[in-house]
């Protein structure tokens, strides 16, 4: 069994949700640290004082995000199929993006059945 998490974050100002580079760097540095191997990555700006939406597809699942800067939040969503893995990226993603840099953390998981049983 894997745990999907879905992760709201609320910051205390919106410049983090406009920088979509610096967010993008900050996970694809994520997934090379917890091992997990990136097949692709695709990051769109809404334009200059908008948020931004992405997705890095994984061999072991995908992370994505999707920012509202007009509400000071973002969601993330994080699924990888590899305990170890997603133990590291957590770990890591918490570490980067932990309540003391941030205003307020809501983190949900789920486990997810690894197989389907008939």
């Amino acid at each position: 069994m894997y745990n999907h998490h879905i992760i709201d974050i609320k910051f205390d100002t919106e410049s983090p949700l406009l920088d979509m580079e610096l967010f993008k760097d900050q996970i694809l540095e994520l997934t090379e640290a917890s091992g997990v191997t990136v097949m692709n990555e695709y990051f769109h700006k809404f334009g200059e004082n908008y948020g931004y939406t992405g997705v890095v597809c994984l061999a072991e699942s995908h992370v994505s995000v999707h920012t509202w800067p007009e509400y000071n939040k973002m969601a993330v969503d994080v699924f990888i199929g590899n305990e170890k893995q997603e133990k590291a990226f957590m770990d890591l993603f918490f570490e980067k993006f932990s309540p003391a840099k941030r205003r307020d953390i809501t983190h949900f998981t789920h486990k997810s059945i690894s197989r389907l049983v008939h």
